[in-house]
């Protein structure tokens, strides 16, 4: 795993605070560096061994081929943040406390036929597939989800009289509205 210098560190989060995809060859030419500058430790190299750390949240990456001026070509990996759809939805709890997750808001997740599980913390639960750890819940027949009074409470989303439901492919995020919070 190679070293991350300050100076790559430094053009990473420049690129990540813009929300700006990049590849190696930007980083080079931000530096003003050759190719083979630091053979042992290389900007691409670097740049690999950030990836999928806190300096590149929420990025991927996947391999490019770049058609250069003068007719050449360079293979190399592209860092992006992926255009994520979201939808957002109200929901109203039932008198008994309950909240009922309508297949709609479940969307692809209600599609996969996978257990489902709840990720709780302060003020937001989270509806993903079920991994260790995750409280697990069932769909129903029907493809919904009813989250219990004693969940909602330990989320501290059973007092308000709307929940929010943001819809993303792979969750459901849970919270109180920004007027409540």
């Amino acid at each position: 795993m190679a070293k991350i210098s300050p100076e790559v560190a430094k053009v990473i989060k420049d690129y990540v605070d813009a929300e700006q995809s990049f590849i190696s060859l930007d980083v080079y030419c931000k530096l003003g560096r050759h190719f083979e500058a630091d053979i042992d430790n290389p900007i691409h190299e670097q740049l690999r061994s950030a990836y999928g750390t806190e300096l590149m949240p929420n990025y991927l990456c996947k391999w490019v081929l770049l058609h250069l001026e003068g007719g050449g070509t360079a293979n190399c990996w592209k860092y992006y943040l992926p255009k994520v759809n979201s939808t957002t939805s109200v929901l109203k709890p039932r008198t008994d406390g309950r909240l009922e997750v309508p297949k709609k808001v479940l969307g692809p997740l209600a599609l996969l036929g996978l257990p489902l599980g709840l990720d709780l913390s302060d003020q937001k639960i989270i509806v993903r597939t079920f991994r260790h750890g995750l409280a697990e819940i069932k769909l129903t027949e029907d493809g919904r989800i009813s989250i219990p009074y004693k969940t909602m409470k330990q989320g501290n989303l059973d007092k308000p009289s709307e929940v929010v439901a943001v819809s993303f492919p792979d969750r459901v995020e849970l919270s109180l509205p920004d007027e409540v919070k």
